[in-house]
Order: structure tokens, then sequence, then C-alpha cells
């Protein structure tokens, strides 16, 4: 998600990171396996999709069924208009 195409987008955050620190800063990646197992990926993919003003009912349909086929035994989402 963060990385890019070979790994530009890591060089650009660690480059950041440096000048608002002002340190040397290391940055240890790691790949997740199956995203859509994972309920904090799970979340900020549906708050990315709504804050791009994508329909809530299609987007929770949507990360619904790619969670249930990812091969989790249920998933429960809570949504609040704020």
């Amino acid at each position: 998600m963060i990385i890019g195409r070979k790994g530009q987008q890591v060089d650009q955050l660690q480059d950041e990171l440096q000048s608002l620190v002002g340190r040397r800063i290391n940055i240890k990646i790691e790949e997740v396996a199956r995203p859509e197992l994972q309920a904090h990926l799970v979340a900020e993919e549906i708050a990315e999709q709504l804050a791009k003003r994508a329909s809530f009912r299609r987007t929770m349909k949507r990360v619904l069924e790619q969670t249930m086929e990812a091969g989790a035994k249920g998933i429960k989402v809570q949504l609040a208009a704020g």
C-alpha cells in the first residue's frame, strides 16, 4: 500500500521524516500477506473510500465481500456519520 513502484514511496517517506526529525531514519518494511484479514487495514480502506465521497453502501458491501472471500470467519462493521 505504501511502497509504490520499486520502493519510491519508502525513499520519499524516509526523506520527509529525516527532514522533520533532523536525524537519519531507517525504515523497516514488513509485508502483510493478506491485508483483507487485518482489521485496521480494512478500516483504513473503508475510511479512505468514504473520504473520496464513494457510496457507503457500495463500499461496505465490497469490503464485506472481499474480507469473507479472503477466508475470514466473519466481519462486523459499524459506521456512524459524524
